[in-house]
């Protein structure tokens, strides 16, 4: 069941257009490894969030609530984006996010896809090409 985000997390303290854009944005669902040792905050949005802004949060959360636990705070975000985000434009705003993330995941592939050509052969669809 979908919460309002400042309804999971009311006493957060965040400033400008983050605090903004999480206003309207919902946690779908919070768990936690056996270990205890990472929390895991599934998030819904209908704006996108850019990755550096995803970690501020996450800091944040970590700062605020668990200064002195030994956890780890992931996000993960999933959007519903209206109709004006074609694969140009959200790759033009995107492109950082993604390269975070994937230097975080996987060097290999943060390599192939900062070399890549991308193209847009249409309105709605987008076309990556690697080298081998």
């Amino acid at each position: 069941m979908r919460k309002a985000f400042f309804e999971v997390f009311p006493d957060l303290k965040l400033t400008g257009s983050l605090k903004d854009k999480l206003a309207q944005a919902f946690v779908e669902r919070v768990s936690t490894s056996k270990q205890r040792d990472k929390l895991h905050i599934y998030l819904f949005s209908q704006r996108l969030i850019l990755k550096a802004d995803i970690r501020t949060v996450e800091r944040q959360i970590k700062k605020q609530f668990f200064p002195e636990a030994n956890l780890e705070i992931h996000i993960f975000e999933r959007f519903e984006l209206s109709m004006q985000y074609t694969p140009k434009n959200l790759m033009e705003l995107y492109r950082e996010s993604i390269l975070d993330e994937l230097r975080d995941y996987n060097r290999v592939e943060f390599n192939a896809f900062l070399r890549a050509e991308i193209t847009y052969p249409d309105a709605h669809k987008i076309c990556l090409h690697l080298e081998d």
